[in-house]
């Protein structure tokens, strides 16, 4: 290793923010739960839990169109007999009118170069 990698590590383990230079596995605290360990936590489908979300009884939120993610806590609350109220999201036509460009001019056409 570097010097200067050498003395940052230094300074970092003395800090307390790095106790040891080796790789370790995974040792950051997990925050969310996929739908197939919940579905082995509640020993049910994962299919079941997947329903449980969508109907809006179970908390959880989309990363993208496939991937499903339940907060732990939220997952804890839920077990514990909390509901989640889900709001309800309506789209509906803007307050005013809103006009693009409205006080503003377009500039003065440049022209081109001869090639």
């Amino acid at each position: 290793m570097s010097r200067t990698l050498v003395e940052i590590l230094r300074r970092l383990r003395l800090s307390g923010i790095v106790l040891d230079t080796a790789v370790k596995e995974n040792t950051m605290t997990r925050l969310y739960y996929t739908p197939k360990e919940v579905a082995e936590i509640l020993g049910i489908s994962d299919d079941a839990v997947l329903d449980l979300v969508n109907s809006g009884s179970m908390p959880a939120f989309r990363v993208s169109a496939r991937i499903t993610r339940i907060p732990i806590a939220a997952f804890n609350q839920w077990r514990a007999g909390y509901t989640p109220r889900r709001r309800k999201v309506t789209i509906r036509p803007a307050q005013r009118h809103v006009v693009i460009g409205e006080g503003e001019s377009l500039p003065a056409p440049s022209r081109l170069a001869p090639r």
